[in-house]
């Protein structure tokens, strides 16, 4: 009767365990405040099976019992993925068996002394602690990947600047910052006058040369302040920055004066920008507006000056 007792407790535990493990694991998947505490559940799930397991030994103390608890302390380390963590899971694990152990007769223990099972303990605990920072490193290195390949989403792989999706996704924080500070937002269109003319004389090396040249001149000359800039589409540029409208006049006069500056061999090129700016209250809507407006100035530039001989 009594090992009929005592085989129902360790089923309703082990139960209990899986039950409460696997509820954990399916919250977790669908709650980002338990997938921020995924570490320290997965730790306190390691703790109950460690105890559970420290129950059996401490009635039953055979070698297969603490090589169970081995096991756990060894898996322990890739699983919490705290070093912290790592050490409460694998100390109490060690402690408490050391305990069992004192309270046990060395015959049901094959003849082992208590300081062999704790050199065993340590073992287990030191290299739970290689697999996890193994582990931590490649997460570490998955975090870099996907940092990259998000970057490379974002960016234009010929200027450095956003591209559209980059634009997009960085427009709601500055917005953001500039009611904070009580600011209104300007926006300035860019383009390049003349390029496929640049093109198709001189080769698309000479091409591309002139757009990296526009585009740092767009970004130092714009420096001051916060601005998101992009590159919007092959020839033209859009800008987002906190403050003021500079006017269409000063922008394309920095513009150009960067450019002269360059080194860019001008004679291939006559280093003309048509540029398009508003400026209005840092809001969603007004943004919209103020990139229309902004668009249709720059056309307007444009049209200009490919009108003159």
């Amino acid at each position: 009767e009594m090992v009929g007792l005592v085989s129902l407790h360790t089923f309703l535990v082990h139960a209990s365990i899986t039950v409460i493990v696997w509820a954990a694991g399916w919250a977790i998947s669908r709650s980002w405040f338990l997938a921020h505490w995924a570490t320290p559940l997965t730790a306190i799930c390691a703790l109950m099976v460690i105890a559970e397991f420290e129950y059996e030994y401490w009635s039953n103390p055979t070698a297969i019992g603490f090589t169970y608890l081995l096991m756990i302390m060894l898996g322990s380390g890739p699983i919490v993925l705290s070093p912290r963590l790592l050490i409460g899971v694998g100390g109490i694990g060690l402690f408490g068996s050391l305990a069992i152990l004192g309270s046990a007769t060395l015959e049901s223990l094959a003849d082992s002394s208590s300081a062999e099972w704790a050199m065993a303990a340590v073992a287990a605990e030191v290299i739970g602690f290689i697999l996890l920072y193994q582990r931590l490193r490649s997460i570490d290195a998955l975090g870099a990947v996907t940092r990259r390949a998000a970057s490379m989403a974002e960016t234009d792989a010929l200027t450095g600047l956003h591209n559209r999706h980059g634009m997009r996704h960085s427009l709601p924080g500055l917005l953001e910052r500039a009611r904070a500070a009580g600011e209104q937002v300007h926006v300035a269109f860019v383009d390049i006058d003349w390029l496929k003319t640049a093109n198709d004389k001189h080769g698309h090396d000479f091409g591309d040369a002139v757009i990296i040249t526009v585009a740092n001149a767009v970004r130092t000359s714009l420096c001051s302040g916060e601005h998101a800039i992009a590159r919007w589409g092959g020839d033209e540029f859009l800008v987002v920055g906190v403050g003021p409208d500079l006017g269409d006049e000063v922008i394309a006069s920095r513009i150009l004066d960067a450019i002269r500056g360059s080194g860019l061999d001008l004679t291939k090129w006559p280093g003309s920008v048509s540029v398009g700016s508003a400026g209005g209250e840092a809001s969603d809507e007004e943004l919209q507006r103020l990139i229309e407006l902004a668009d249709e100035r720059m056309y307007m530039r444009r049209r200009e000056h490919r009108a003159q001989p």
